[in-house]
């Protein structure tokens, strides 16, 4: 069956499905105890050969493999996807495939004779499938299934063993991100949701989140996103007084965000002395009009700053004079008087000095580390030193109040966690939506846990038959779906494949050491053999 591909003529040898449908893991509608809607893809493989014409072509587009491609536009990505179904579904409509969900990859026959020599399981697959399970399968391809078992060697346990191995670095590597950060997917989910009600958009989850994870839920490039129209947007704190609950905490969300330089600061005053976060500032400021006309008059303004043990003898003296002097007292006295309505103001008027600096500061830049900071120069003033994406702005408050402290900043741990951060939403958005679902519920990737368990049964079962094949029988398609079922635990999951790993180490088998490659060579010849001209 010939197919024109990107103004390439190819010959299709064989189309057979592949993945969970191939092992017999599948799930319809309704049997998954968590997701009632889920349904396996219908996903096909297969291999092609160049045409003899095209052989002969001086400038040929050399392919090894076709895929949909995946470009940095989703849509895009789609597009390709569109094209390569609609041409498998036109030659073969009995299969159906679904434009969005269902893949079809298909290798060039001397790439995939290439990867069979190294015994890739992904490959092997599909050449020891059962024939009745091919969807199509021309003579030549025929031909090359006559000479499958020369791909047996005792390579392909290693590779098995192998390939089961790196499923289980990515359940590993995967539940580290899982056990530091299990809230990921509630919090993923629920700016989804948000993003959809349009109560923040795409410029604002790149700003607090990271251009990632605005890309995965958007479905718009950074390009795309530039040229939208900059909103305002909620406010973070806003954000976390309307959005958090027993679900996901305002630590939560903090903890997922992009960090805040602010939580990385440090305040000092000119005699070096440090002030500890939880110090407490008063300021007060004149009003714009009076600022206006008194510029250079300090006056107007009146700043003080307490750590905690100042603010504890501050409420000490508090309690004692209400103790002396209680509210229906007629006599207090003019000195105590004055004194109990400062510690009053003191009190009950200060904010803590990183809400100060976010909210009631003025700044001059001293260097990168480095700034000065201020009161507010009037009441009206807005305090801009740090951007809604939790970073310092670049340029200096215009007007500046008095001096209260100076700001530095720890630039090495502040960079280590926004990397932890933005690897944290990398890998995510590398997932799978549904995938994600059954981590949070199950504590570890069940598919690739699933995968680990196949590859260890399959590779039993090549030592004891000195054969192949993918479908599973049905004592251990029970035993991979249990784990799809999230029925095995994490640690017995380990404890299950060390067992394996153990036994497969202690079977001795007879299969040969290597696959010849004089006979791989001559197979792929024999192929393009035409008329005593070889054509490679």
């Amino acid at each position: 069956m010939n197919l024109n591909i990107n103004n390439n003529n190819l010959e299709l040898l064989f189309l057979v499905k592949s993945g969970s449908r191939l092992y017999g893991t599948q799930f319809e509608k309704g049997e998954h105890n968590l997701m009632k809607d889920y349904e396996s893809d219908f996903d096909y493989k297969g291999v092609f050969a160049y045409s003899f014409e095209e052989n002969f072509k001086i400038r040929r587009n050399d392919l090894a493999k076709i895929i949909p491609v995946k470009e940095k536009s989703k849509t895009s990505t789609l597009n390709n996807k569109i094209k390569l179904n609609s041409i498998i579904n036109k030659k073969f409509p009995q299969l159906n495939l679904s434009i969005e969900d269902d893949d079809v990859d298909l290798y060039e026959l001397r790439h995939f004779i290439e990867l069979a020599s190294t015994n890739n399981p992904n490959i092997m697959d599909l050449l020891f499938v059962p024939l009745e399970d091919y969807a199509y399968i021309s003579d030549k391809g025929m031909e090359l299934l006559k000479y499958r078992e020369e791909f047996i060697s005792k390579e392909i346990i290693k590779k098995f063993i192998g390939y089961s191995n790196e499923q289980l670095n990515k359940i590993k590597s995967h539940k580290k991100w899982l056990n530091k950060y299990p809230k990921i997917n509630k919090i993923y989910l629920k700016l989804k949701e948000l993003y959809q009600q349009e109560t923040i958009d795409c410029n604002w989850i790149t700003d607090i989140f990271g251009g990632k994870l605005s890309t995965k839920i958007s479905n718009l490039t950074q390009e795309e996103r530039n040229k939208l129209p900059k909103q305002k947007g909620i406010t973070w704190d806003v954000f976390l007084n309307k959005y958090s609950d027993e679900k996901i905490t305002q630590d939560d969300w903090n903890s997922y965000r992009k960090p805040e330089l602010i939580n990385y600061c440090s305040f000092k005053d000119v005699t070096t002395h440090k002030f500890s976060k939880d110090s407490l500032v008063y300021s007060s400021t004149p009003n714009k009009a009076d600022f206006i006309g008194n510029r250079n008059h300090q006056g107007n303004y009146s700043f003080e700053i307490f750590e905690k043990k100042d603010i504890e003898k501050l409420e000490t003296e508090l309690h004692n004079l209400k103790e002396t002097f209680p509210s229906d007292s007629n006599s207090i006295p003019f000195e105590q008087e004055v004194r109990f309505s400062y510690l009053n103001k003191i009190l009950f008027n200060s904010q803590n000095i990183v809400d100060f600096v976010k909210y009631n500061s003025s700044f001059r830049q001293v260097n990168k580390s480095q700034f000065n900071i201020f009161t507010k120069p009037y009441k009206e003033a807005k305090s801009n030193i740090f951007l809604r994406n939790g970073f310092i702005n670049n340029n200096s408050s215009e007007d500046i109040g008095i001096y209260a402290f100076s700001m530095g900043f720890d630039l090495e741990k502040y960079k280590q966690i926004e990397k932890e951060i933005n690897d944290l939403w990398e890998w995510k958005c590398g997932r799978n939506e549904k995938r994600g679902i059954l981590e949070e519920t199950y504590g570890y990737d069940v598919k690739n846990g699933a995968h680990l368990y196949r590859l260890m049964l399959q590779a039993k079962q090549i030592i004891k038959t000195h054969t192949y094949n993918p479908v599973l029988t049905k004592v251990n398609r029970d035993k991979v779906k249990s784990v799809l079922l999230g029925k095995l635990t994490y640690n017995e999951l380990i404890e299950i494949s060390e067992g394996l790993k153990k036994e497969l180490s202690n079977i001795n088998s007879n299969l040969p050491f290597k696959i010849s490659d004089d006979k791989i060579n001559n197979l792929l010849l024999s192929y393009y053999e035409v008329d005593n001209i070889v054509m490679v």
